[in-house]
């Protein structure tokens, strides 16, 4: 069964064993057959790899948008298994990048509203502290 997990609507996780059987398939045969050597070139643990091959660990979004930058994944074989599972035409654009630049910039876009709101804050304590000053000023 397929489980998708999100953060604020936004997918993060894939829980697939077809998923993770693909995964698999496309990590011997295009990264590399050991495990140990695939994670050293994806940069990533050889025991994280491992638990998503099995399915202990999530396939995380980012993951897959790096396989597809960096290693020609195609996406659609992925997840339905049709297809090659190296694109064709790796230079188009995809839902899952998509979706993943989507998800960066909004993040970005939230940092950015969090800090222009604590500079409002700010602003009207400044302003709040003025107005104090001010009213001690008109009552001498």
């Amino acid at each position: 069964m397929t489980t998708i997990s999100t953060t604020s609507g936004i997918p993060r996780d894939i829980h697939d064993p077809a998923i993770a059987n693909r995964l698999k398939i496309f990590r011997e045969k295009y990264i590399d057959k050991s495990q140990n050597q695939a994670a050293k070139k994806l940069k990533i643990a050889q025991s994280s790899l491992s638990y998503m091959e099995i399915r202990k660990l999530p396939v995380r979004f980012e993951f897959i948008t790096r396989l597809v930058r960096e290693y020609g994944l195609n996406q659609d074989w992925l997840s339905t298994g049709n297809g090659s599972p190296i694109d064709k035409n790796p230079s188009k654009t995809s839902l899952i990048t998509d979706m993943n630049a989507i998800s960066m910039e909004l993040g970005a876009l939230k940092d950015y509203i969090k800090r222009m709101e604590a500079n409002q804050n700010y602003m009207l304590k400044l302003i709040d502290n003025l107005n104090k000053k001010i009213e001690k000023l008109e009552g001498k």
